[in-house]
């Protein structure tokens, strides 16, 4: 979205790189934004999500801006993605990052999204999971 923009444009994403250069069966989109044609892959992150460059037309994976914060309120890859995204925002907004911290220290999470509980006195994660409509024979 960024690429030609006048606008100040900033990249998050991660620096912990998986050694596998494939993409996941569960990507996407593998293909250039610009020509279709199939990307290669450095590394892949999670998904579709890594270093990528077009074979074809030579557009590439834009550098990042952002990479990784001290803290990150939920487990998960891609919950890092998304708090990189936030802490991104937060930054070019102005906010310090004592005050970014202690937000994401008093982030809870919704219902069911790595909501942690107590019952019986052991501590329950609750991990949301979803079923695609007739993936499932009754």
């Amino acid at each position: 979205m960024g690429d030609g923009s006048k606008a100040k444009v900033s990249y998050f994403g991660l620096d912990n790189k998986n050694d596998d250069p494939r993409s996941q069966h569960a990507s996407d989109s593998t293909y250039c934004p610009k020509c279709q044609t199939k990307l290669n892959y450095n590394s892949v992150y999670f998904s579709h999500l890594g270093e990528w460059n077009c074979p074809n037309c030579g557009y590439e994976h834009p550098k990042k801006t952002f990479t990784s914060f001290l803290f990150y309120p939920l487990l998960g890859t891609y919950n890092q993605y998304n708090t990189n995204a936030t802490v991104l925002l937060a930054k070019n907004l102005g906010l310090s990052d004592e005050e970014i911290k202690n937000a994401l220290k008093n982030f809870k999470p919704a219902f069911g999204r790595q909501e942690v509980l107590t019952i019986d006195n052991k501590r329950v994660q609750i991990f949301l999971s979803k079923i695609r409509p007739g993936s499932m024979n009754p």
